[in-house]
C-alpha cells in the first residue's frame, strides 16, 4: 500500500514539474497580456491517473512553484482555479461518468477548462490587474477552446498507452 501511495506521489510531482515547464518555459506569448501553452495537460492527466486529490495538489503545487521560479505574483484565485482544474476530470470521470472512453474524457478536460480558464482565471486576471472583460473574454475563449480540446485529446490518447494504465493500475 504505502509503495503504490509513493508512487502515485512521485508521478504527480513529475506531472506538476511538466506543468511547469510548458507553462512557464514552453509557453508562446501573445502579446503582453496573453499567452498560449500545455500547462494544464499535466494537471488533467493527473486528476485521470491518480484521481482528484492528487490531481488538485498538482495544480496547486505547480502554480505556486512555477510562480516562484518565475518571479510572477501569486494570485490566489488563479492558484485555487489551478487546483480546481486538477480536480474537475478525476471528479467527473469517476463519480459521474465512472468511465474513461475518449468522449468521456474530452468532456471531462473540457468542462474544466471552461469553469477553470474561461471563468474563473478570466475574473482573477480582471480583479487582479483591472484588464476589461471585453478584452479578456473573447481572446481567453479562443485561445482555451482550442487548448482544452487538444488537452484533452491529447490526455484520451495517452490514456490508452501501456505505460499510463500501468501507472494507473499500480497507483
Amino acid at each position: 500500500m504505502k509503495n503504490k501511495n509513493l508512487r502515485a506521489i512521485i508521478m504527480t510531482a513529475i506531472l506538476a514539474a511538466m506543468s511547469i515547464v510548458l507553462g512557464k518555459f514552453l509557453q508562446i506569448p501573445i502579446g503582453d497580456s496573453f499567452r498560449i501553452s500545455l500547462e494544464n495537460l499535466p494537471l488533467i492527466l493527473a486528476s485521470f491517473m491518480f484521481g482528484p486529490i492528487l490531481g488538485g495538489a498538482c495544480g496547486l503545487v505547480a502554480d505556486l512553484l512555477g510562480c516562484v521560479l518565475r518571479g510572477y505574483a501569486i494570485i490566489p484565485l488563479i492558484t485555487v482555479a489551478s487546483c480546481v482544474m486538477g480536480i474537475i476530470p478525476g471528479l467527473l470521470t469517476r463519480y459521474v461518468f465512472k468511465k474513461d472512453t475518449t468522449l468521456f474524457v474530452m468532456i471531462s478536460g473540457f468542462t474544466s477548462h471552461v469553469i477553470c480558464s474561461m471563468i474563473i482565471k478570466t475574473i482573477a486576471l480582471h480583479m487582479a490587474y483591472g484588464m476589461p472583460y471585453a478584452t479578456l473574454i473573447p481572446t481567453r475563449v479562443l485561445i482555451y477552446t482550442v487548448t482544452g480540446l487538444a488537452e484533452s485529446y491529447i490526455c484520451a490518447l495517452l490514456l490508452k498507452r501501456n505505460f499510463i494504465k500501468k501507472q494507473i493500475l499500480h497507483a
